[in-house]
C-alpha cells in the first residue's frame, strides 16, 4: 500500500500548494471538470493523499445526485417503485457521506497516530543502533545512524551531541594511529607530539599515559645515545662508557646491536690504551683488566681479549703478591706472562721478575727451617736469577749453601751419616745459625748416629 505523501520533493505541504487552493475554489464553485483535472495533477505530486480522495468522493456524490434529476412526489399516494428509488438514493447518499466522514476521520485521527507511532519506532531504532555502534567503536556505522536520525528529526540534540562525540573520537583515533606509526618508525618525538595532543583533551584515552611515558623514556634514550656517539667521535671513551651502560640498564633492547658494538669498542680501546701507557703501573693494568672483563662479557669467545686479560691479570696479581712480600707468588705470576710475552710492558716485567727471583729465593731460604722442599724451590729461583746475571757471586754462594744442605739431608735420609756430616759440617762453620738452628740439630743427630764421625766437624 502506498503511504500518503504530505509533501512533495521540495517539502511544500499540500495545503500551501497553489493547485490545491485552486482546487478548493473549483469544488466550491462546482466546476467539476476543472476540479477533476486539478486532482489528477495533484495526485502526481502527492500520490494517495487522503484530502484528494475526499474531494474526489464529493465530486462523485454530486454527480450521482445530479443525474437523478428532479423527482415529483405525490404525497397522497406514492408508488412503491418511487419509494424504493428514494430509499436507494438515500442509502447511497448516506454511504457516501459515511465514507467521506470515515476518510476525514482517518486522515485527522487514525493516520497521523499511526504515522507518528511508526516515526517514533524508527527514531528509537536509529538512536539505539547508533549508541550500540558507538560502544562497539564502529564510528562510521554510528555516524550513519545518527545522521539518518537527524534527517528524520532535524534538530535532535542527542543526535547532534553524538555526532560531535564521534567526530572527536575519530580525531583521537587518527592521532593514535599516527603516534603508533611514528613509534614503529622510531620517530619518538613525533609520536610524543601526537600522544600529547590526545592526552590534553582525553587523559583516559586507551593506554595513553603508558604510551606517553614510553615515548618520553625512548626520547631520553635517543638523546643519551646521540650524546654517547658524539663523545666517542671526540675520543672521550670514559665519558661515553657510563652513558652507554645506562642505556643498556634502562632498556637492553634499545638499538641493542649498535649500543653493544659501541660499548665493546670503547671497552677494548680504553683497556689497550691503559696497557700501552701503564709502563708497569699495576693500577693502570688493573683498570685495563676491568675493561677487558667487561668487553668479554659482550664477546666471551674473543681469544685475543682472553689472552690480553690473562697477561694483565697475572701482572697485577704478581704486583699484589710483591706488595705483600710474597716474592715467590710474584715470580710465579710474572713468569707465566714472560713465557708468552717476553717484552710485556716494554721490558719492565722482565726487570721486575729478575729482581723477584733472588728475593723469592732469599725468602724461601729464610723460612725453610730445614725444609728441603722449600730449599729446592729456592735453588730453582737462584738458578733462574743466575741465568739472567751469571756473574752474581752472592746469589751463587746462596745457591751453593742451599744445595749442600739439601745434599746432606738426602744422605741423612739414606742413613749415610758421614756423607751428611761432610755436607753439613762446613755450612755450620760458615753459618752457625743457618736454617734457624735446624742445621745444627740435624748435624748433631748425624754425628750421634755415625760410628766413626768426623770429630772436627762434629765438635760442639
Amino acid at each position: 500500500m502506498t503511504e500518503p505523501q504530505d509533501t512533495q520533493a521540495d517539502n511544500l505541504p499540500i495545503e500551501e500548494h497553489p493547485l490545491y487552493r485552486a482546487l478548493v475554489d473549483q469544488v466550491t464553485l462546482d466546476h467539476e471538470e476543472d476540479a477533476r483535472a486539478t486532482i489528477q495533477l495533484l495526485s502526481d505530486l502527492y500520490p494517495g493523499h487522503p484530502r484528494l480522495q475526499e474531494l474526489l468522493i464529493r465530486l462523485d456524490l454530486r454527480k450521482t445526485l445530479a443525474e437523478e434529476g428532479p423527482i415529483v412526489v405525490e404525497r397522497s399516494n406514492p408508488t412503491p417503485t418511487l419509494r424504493r428509488v428514494l430509499f436507494l438514493l438515500f442509502a447511497l447518499t448516506v454511504t457516501f457521506v459515511t465514507a467521506a466522514a470515515f476518510v476525514a476521520g482517518y486522515d485527522r485521527f487514525v493516520s497521523p497516530t499511526r504515522e507518528e507511532t511508526q516515526q517514533q519506532v524508527l527514531l528509537k531504532s536509529l538512536r539505539q543502533d547508533g549508541e550500540r555502534r558507538m560502544q562497539a567503536g564502529d564510528w562510521q556505522g554510528a555516524r550513519d545512524s545518527f545522521e539518518e536520525l537527524l534527517r528524520q528529526q532535524p534538530g535532535d540534540q542527542e543526535a547532534e551531541a553524538a555526532l560531535a562525540q564521534i567526530e572527536q573520537q575519530e580525531a583521537w583515533d587518527h592521532l593514535y594511529v599516527e603516534a603508533i606509526d611514528a613509534q614503529q618508525r622510531g620517530d619518538w618525538q613525533a609520536a610524543l607530539d601526537f600522544l600529547l595532543q590526545i592526552q590534553a583533551t582525553n587523559p583516559d584515552y586507551r593506554d595513553i599515559q603508558q604510551l606517553v611515558d614510553l615515548a618520553r623514556k625512548q626520547q631520553a634514550l635517543e638523546g643519551q645515545w646521540q650524546e654517547a656517539q658524539s663523545l666517542l667521535e671526540n675520543g672521550d671513551r670514559l665519558g661515553a662508557i657510563p652513558i652507554l651502560r645506562q642505556i643498556r640498564s634502562q632498556n637492553p633492547s634499545f638499538n641493542q646491536s649498535e649500543v653493544e658494538r659501541a660499548l665493546f669498542q670503547a671497552y677494548v680501546e680504553e683497556a689497550r690504551s691503559l696497557i700501552d701507557q701503564a709502563n708497569g703501573d699495576a693500577e693502570m693494568l688493573r683498570q685495563a683488566t676491568g675493561y677487558l672483563t667487561a668487553a668479554l662479557a659482550l664477546q666471551p669467545a674473543n681469544r685475543d681479549l682472553i689472552n690480553e686479560r690473562q697477561w694483565a691479570s697475572d701482572y697485577v696479581a704478581g704486583a699484589d703478591a710483591a706488595a705483600r712480600g710474597d716474592w715467590a707468588g710474584a715470580a710465579s705470576h710474572w713468569e707465566r706472562v714472560v713465557l708468552l710475552q717476553p717484552d710485556y710492558q716494554g721490558g719492565v716485567l722482565r726487570t721486575r721478575l729478575t729482581e723477584a727471583y733472588p728475593l723469592a729465593a732469599e725468602q724461601l731460604i729464610s723460612q725453610a727451617n730445614g725444609s728441603t722442599f722449600q730449599l729446592r724451590e729456592a735453588i730453582s729461583y737462584l738458578d733462574r736469577a743466575l741465568s739472567l746475571q751469571p756473574g752474581n757471586t752472592a746469589w751463587a754462594e746462596e745457591r751453593r749453601l742451599a744445595a749442600e744442605y739439601v745434599a746432606g739431608a738426602e744422605a741423612f735420609g739414606r742413613g749415610e751419616w758421614n756423607v751428611a756430616i761432610a755436607h753439613w759440617g762446613p755450612i755450620l762453620t760458615e753459618r752457625p745459625d743457618y736454617q734457624n738452628g735446624a742445621l745444627r740439630n740435624n748435624l748433631r743427630a748425624a754425628c750421634a748416629q755415625s760410628s766413626d764421625p768426623n770429630q772436627e766437624l762434629c765438635s760442639p
